[in-house]
């Protein structure tokens, strides 16, 4: 029987074994560091698009903000407090709206989308927006793409009783008191949104960051549009949600609403939350919802529990406007804003998050280190593999010789 091989020759086998299994470990150890890690990357490129889909469009008045405009009932020394909420209730601003904007509803009639009037492709909605006033939003509801170089052609004409010539008087909500302001051209003009049709418009920049348009009266204002499809990767630190259907505005719209009621323990509404509840009815309760809901301040309480609830959305249309020139100036047509709103020449800005190192990157590189330190190590693993049993045999061996010597 061959003797045992000597500790000196038996050491190295194990050393190189133990070090190649030491060093795959702190290798895979890193892999799975960066895998955790959710490293991700962004890719920007840009294409060609014959067939683009159609956005919704907002416009609104700013002169009727939440500094409510009023040219008729009120006097300068009169408050928001004297409006007639006794008689009115929840209706108080509505009421409001309408003595202020009286035939609003018929501006928009010369509107058309492709060709065909806007009244048989959508529909219009007006929604009071305190920080940017009273808004007309069309909303399509056709999924047919339009073509580069299509869009809306719309012309609003503001009612005589909101502005009637460029040295009239006018009276203009600031804070709790009306104030007398005298118009001039310079004073009047229309902003303009363009955003998707499947998500509501809200003008506060938490629920939905975009800056508008600014159109002059008297002639014809470009508005070129661009999409930005964006794609997003969902990491544990900065989710994404990919459910059909989902809008993060609305969903922080009504989680700002909820935050805004629970703050004033109030079961009431303004005009800017999309809530099904009533209208406040007086002043005390309208105002009190209103800071809550749309300032910073009010929001700021609500702003980590609603982003938690409402992540950003996997796939999102962004539409980008800028403002060209404007076309025949007529500075006699004081009250109409004229429009062209439609896809220019630029290509689709496409964004896309990708991961940088991945499960599969993870799986890939773990193997193929721990394959290269075995491989490396082969042959310190059949030496010592070969001595583990060469030692159990002669183990197995003494003993059986052990029993054979007792028995005689």
């Amino acid at each position: 029987m061959a003797a045992p091989w000597p500790p000196c020759r038996r050491l190295p086998h194990w050393t190189v074994c133990i070090l190649a299994a030491g060093y795959a470990l702190v290798q895979v150890h890193d892999c799975l560091s960066r895998f955790l890690a959710e490293p991700v990357s962004s890719h920007r490129d840009t294409v060609f698009m014959d067939q683009l889909p159609t956005p919704a469009i907002t416009l609104c008045n700013p002169n009727l903000s939440g500094y409510i405009l009023d040219r008729l009932i009120f006097k300068s020394n009169k408050y928001l407090y004297d409006l007639p909420w006794d008689e009115e209730g929840n209706e108080t601003i509505p009421y409001l709206l309408d003595v202020a904007a009286v035939g609003a509803k018929e501006a928009l009639e010369n509107c058309r989308l492709r060709g065909r009037p806007c009244s048989t492709v959508g529909a219009w909605s007006r929604r009071l927006h305190s920080s940017v006033g009273d808004c007309f939003t069309f909303t399509p509801n056709t999924s047919e793409p339009i073509q580069v170089g299509d869009g809306y052609e719309v012309t609003f004409i503001l009612p005589h009783e909101v502005y009637r010539t460029s040295v009239e008087t006018l009276y203009v909500l600031r804070g709790n008191s009306f104030l007398e302001v005298r118009h001039d051209r310079s004073n009047v003009r229309l902003s303009v949104f363009v955003h998707p049709p499947d998500e509501p418009f809200s003008s506060l920049p938490w629920i939905q960051p975009q800056e508008p348009l600014y159109v002059r009266p008297g002639g014809q204002a470009e508005v070129r549009v661009t999409l930005e499809d964006i794609e997003r990767v969902s990491q544990r630190h900065l989710p994404c949600e990919s459910r059909p259907g989902y809008s993060s505005a609305r969903c922080s719209l009504l989680c700002h609403a909820e935050a805004a009621s629970a703050a004033t323990g109030l079961d009431c509404r303004v005009t800017d939350m999309p809530t099904t509840a009533a209208l406040c009815g007086n002043f005390a309760n309208y105002s009190a919802v209103q800071r809550a809901f749309t300032t910073a301040a009010g929001a700021q309480a609500a702003m980590g529990e609603c982003r938690q609830r409402c992540p950003r959305p996997c796939r999102q249309r962004r539409y980008l406007a800028a403002l060209g020139s404007s076309l025949g100036q007529d500075e006699t047509r004081l009250r109409q804003f004229s429009m062209r709103i439609y896809y220019g020449g630029e290509p689709v800005q496409l964004y896309r998050e990708l991961w940088s190192y991945g499960a599969s990157a993870l799986v890939g590189e773990a193997g193929g280190v721990l394959g290269l330190m075995l491989g490396l190590s082969v042959l310190s693993v059949f030496e010592a593999v070969s001595q583990l049993v060469e030692s159990i045999v002669q183990r197995v061996s003494a003993r059986a010789g052990s029993a054979i010597n007792v028995l005689d």
